[in-house]
């Protein structure tokens, strides 16, 4: 359980989730079409799985580096070593930063915000900790915090990509399997990759409406289970707020309050 909220803090988030729920007013942010969109490039033939970027992510970030194999709020990037189709595959998992992204959709107080470059990220000092990020997520990536009360994952380093420098894991690989620059530029440097490796698979053109994480692989990842098959119009698993009518509207308010309410202890502040 997360530390508990002043009654201040806690009116103000109850009531912003009332006034968001109700269409009244959203924190500005950026969106997808009005943004200069840069991608990570995955190249999963040069990738060794030495796991340097998820130490350089963890560096960047400030996070406890004990080795993770799965996403959680201490590890917001990994990659997986395994084997298929008679292939030794390398993964890399964090967040895609999807164009159509389900997380920012389903936030009730727009804490999930997209920075210049197109990294979608959590802003903490807004997050309330409602998961619906959690469960809206294509790609199971957002993670909980129960310390901290609030929703975590990659931020993409939006703040070192708004600088013009690529995010703390494309510095720290080694091996030239990650790339960072203008999407198109990766877009192409994919194609290229897949010129070499006529059996290389693309991921991320078109999925969400197009990722800012681009995948070169030796295996089609879908159909592997390594990532989820998803169509241009997949929708998000939690719907946007403002499109279920008044009576979700009223769902919405009631549910976004008792996710901030089980932050407040019982008995209510100390006198």
């Amino acid at each position: 359980m997360g530390a508990p909220l002043s009654r201040r803090t806690f009116l103000k988030a109850a009531v912003g989730s009332i006034g968001v729920a109700s269409g009244i007013s959203r924190i500005p942010g950026v969106s997808a079409e009005a943004v200069d969109h840069h991608s990570i490039l995955y190249n999963g033939f040069k990738c060794t799985g030495c796991e340097l970027c998820q130490q350089g992510c963890k560096m960047r970030n400030g996070l406890p580096r004990p080795f993770e194999t799965k996403l959680s709020p201490s590890t917001y990037l990994y990659v997986s070593v395994g084997a298929a189709d008679e292939k030794e595959v390398k993964m890399r998992y964090s967040c895609m930063h999807c164009h159509d992204a389900a997380c920012l959709n389903a936030c009730p107080v727009s804490a999930i915000k997209r920075s210049k470059t197109g990294f979608v990220h959590i802003d903490p000092s807004h997050c309330i900790g409602c998961e619906y990020c959690v469960v809206a997520c294509t790609y199971g990536v957002p993670r909980f915090d129960h310390k901290r009360g609030i929703s975590t994952k990659c931020t993409g380093c939006w703040d070192l990509t708004e600088k013009g420098m690529a995010p703390a894991c494309v510095q720290t690989c080694p091996w030239n399997a990650l790339h960072y620059g203008r999407r198109e530029e990766m877009i192409s440097m994919a194609k290229e990759i897949k010129a070499e490796h006529p059996d290389a698979h693309i991921y991320g053109l078109e999925e969400r409406g197009g990722l800012n994480v681009i995948y070169v692989l030796p295996v089609d990842p879908t159909e592997q289970g390594l990532l989820p098959r998803v169509s241009t119009t997949s929708k998000p698993l939690y719907p946007d707020i403002f499109t279920i009518g008044p009576l979700g509207i009223v769902s919405t308010t009631i549910i976004a309050m008792a996710a901030v309410a089980k932050f407040v202890p019982k008995g209510g502040e100390k006198k």
